[in-house]
């Protein structure tokens, strides 16, 4: 979902695959003080902020999960977007499309390892929607990066502390929700070959650049 936090002056743009529900149900209880903090949940809006719909059943809602930061922008008006603090988190593209391959794929699962690193490659070939690139749109406008306060992936549990301290916020409570899809004997580099890594590199380029992931050279692939 999207959060606007009026009572701490934050905004938090949700990304996919990068365990941003985990750190969105631990702020939103700052938009909703003293609503249950639930996975699904439609569009809420209290005096202290507002909550999108999360994983809710379609009924259209003026802010939803995923929005776009452009979106986000036009509907809360230059005021608030130019003094609130903006949040996201991001994730390693070759990470995040594993990630994504097996909330699509959850069957892929019951096949044996070289069966799975398989299907991945075929699916990556695919024309599936590939909903992960969109997150350019979520995290920059017109190219240019938004977000204030990155929290990545990769040192999340840190991260977050530092968020935290900075927004002024009490210690986050951090509850688990999406994993165990992924299994995790298979190493990320495995699932690569020379297609899928220059698919990553083409069609995540935004974020390989502006993030400083440095993957590419674990591959061995000009």
């Amino acid at each position: 979902m999207t959060l606007i936090c009026h009572s701490k002056k934050f905004i938090f743009l949700k990304t996919r695959k990068t365990g941003g529900t985990t750190l969105e149900m631990a702020l939103q209880g700052y938009c909703a003080p003293g609503r249950e903090v639930e996975e699904r949940t439609g569009y809420v809006e209290t005096p202290e902020g507002v909550i999108g719909s999360r994983a809710y059943d379609g009924s259209p809602a003026p802010v939803f999960e995923h929005m776009p930061a452009g979106k986000v922008r036009a509907w809360v008006g230059p005021e608030i977007w130019n003094s609130y603090a903006k949040v996201a988190v991001v994730r390693n593209p070759y990470e995040k499309l594993v990630s994504e391959f097996y909330w699509q794929r959850r069957q892929a699962r019951d096949l044996p390892a070289m069966g799975q690193i398989a299907e991945f490659r075929k699916w990556v070939q695919s024309d599936d929607r590939k909903w992960t690139i969109e997150d350019h749109s979520i995290l920059s406008i017109q190219g240019r990066l938004v977000v204030d306060h990155l929290v990545r992936h990769e040192s999340f549990g840190a991260a977050v502390v530092r968020l935290a301290a900075d927004l002024g916020l009490e210690p986050l409570a951090l509850t688990d929700f999406k994993t165990g899809i992924r299994p995790r004997q298979i190493e990320i580099i495995q699932y690569y070959d020379r297609d899928t890594v220059n698919y990553v590199r083409q069609n995540f380029a935004y974020e390989l650049a502006t993030f400083g992931y440095g993957l590419d050279s674990l591959f061995p692939f000009p």
